[in-house]
């Protein structure tokens, strides 16, 4: 007894000495620091192969108005969106031309003062990737001036909740928000240099929109065009499409499960303003992208599986463009592609072919209808809902099926 006692203590030990070995995925910190007169740093720390950034900011409106932004050192040649419009908020997404490693300046924030007070940040959201789409921990906090006095009862609607306690450790995957206001001279602080003044920046005046309308003829494999051939020799910025998490999903077959594939992270920089849009050769959507322009009127753009009807620069949004593509009849992937100078972003687009989900003939799209579906599968040489008629019933069909219950329920998309 005394032997297997002693062999199971060891067993226990060599298995918690193991365990507690692995590396640990280490968050990166993102602090916002006050420099006094309506100045503010973001400053990076501990940064990771970060290759993106979605950075929201709240701040007090009885103190502060008039945000203006300037990008750091630490991420220079980025792309870089800044929507100040919205009062009380302001809204940075940035994507690096190639990810970003240690500790430094993000960006620089200058506020017209009201009073005498030095002005105060409500709180920060952040989340943040790596050149494949994929979120990163992060950690996020706010070291507002010291002489900064008690929050005034006003706040923006959309302030995200304080914390009193400084930065809050954020779950792998999820979206850095919360954060509290650090006292200055704190830990977290301390670690930072703080800017000695400001930059004065005047944003970006509205300018009226650039449209280019645009028709090409499809090929046999997918319409493909092109305002200037992309180079394959750069980083890719892009992550799975919905389809081909469809192709490796090995899980359970259900209504929920298949239609929360279409739940993905979202891809910063990127919007589909439709979650799901049908392929029948009418259907349009509207994609807002993030891209910079070098001396061109327009950025390098590369459709396959749809048509690019027009693409205008967004006027409330800097380094932002709106394109609207009519997919091909009966795609089931589409993609928007924009060629940098060092990274080619390339824009999964959620398209599926129409199909008939009302299998029970009720009138009504319920549940019952999927069950119906996934239950029924036919043969291998009589495939039943066989949607995309290539003679198989597969992931391909489970995704255009699912796709349709979608925009007939309708299902909410995250």
């Amino acid at each position: 007894m005394k032997i297997k006692t002693s062999s199971l203590i060891c067993i226990l030990t060599l298995a918690l000495t193991l365990y507690f070995s692995q590396p640990v995925c280490a968050a990166s910190t993102l602090s916002l620091l006050s420099s006094g007169d309506g100045g503010f740093s973001l400053q990076g720390v501990g940064m990771e192969n970060v290759a993106a950034l979605d950075v929201t900011i709240n701040y007090e409106t009885s103190t502060l108005s008039n945000p203006r932004v300037m990008p750091g050192v630490f991420i220079s040649g980025a792309l870089m969106q800044v929507n100040p419009n919205v009062p009380g908020t302001v809204r940075m997404l940035i994507i690096t031309t190639s990810p970003i490693k240690g500790d430094g300046t993000i960006a620089t924030l200058a506020f017209d003062q009201t009073g005498n007070s030095p002005g105060r940040i409500i709180a920060i959201n952040a989340s943040v990737a790596n050149i494949n789409g994929d979120p990163l921990p992060v950690l996020a906090q706010i070291v507002n001036s010291p002489n900064e006095t008690e929050p005034s009862s006003i706040t923006p609607s959309n302030a995200g909740t304080q914390a009193d306690t400084g930065a809050v450790p954020v779950p792998f995957g999820q979206q850095g928000v919360i954060v509290g206001i650090v006292p200055s001279g704190a830990s977290a602080g301390s670690k930072i240099e703080e800017p000695s003044a400001a930059p004065e920046v005047s944003p970006e005046p509205v300018k009226e929109l650039e449209v280019v309308s645009q028709e090409t003829a499809s090929r046999a494999a997918g319409t493909e065009q092109e305002t200037n051939p992309t180079k394959q020799d750069k980083n890719i910025y892009s992550q799975k499409s919905v389809l081909e998490r469809f192709g490796i999903y090995t899980g359970a077959r259900s209504a929920k499960a298949l239609t929360e594939l279409f739940n993905q992270e979202p891809l910063i920089g990127f919007r589909q303003v439709s979650p799901v849009v049908l392929s029948d050769g009418k259907a349009t959507v509207k994609i807002s992208f993030i891209a910079m322009t070098t001396g061109k009127k327009k950025p390098d753009v590369k459709v396959s599986g749809a048509t690019l009807l027009s693409l205008k620069k967004d006027p409330d949004n800097t380094n932002t463009w709106i394109a609207e593509l009519r997919p091909d009849k009966k795609a089931v992937s589409a993609t928007l592609a924009v060629s940098q100078e060092k990274v080619n972003m390339e824009f999964p687009i959620v398209v599926a072919p129409a199909a008939t989900v009302d299998l029970d003939k009720s009138g009504t799209v319920t549940e019952a209808d999927f069950m119906l579906f996934l239950r029924d599968h036919g043969t291998a040489k009589k495939p039943k809902f066989d949607l995309n008629g290539d003679g198989k019933r597969d992931f391909v069909d489970e995704y255009i099926f699912t796709a349709n219950y979608i925009i007939k329920k309708p299902v909410v998309i995250k």
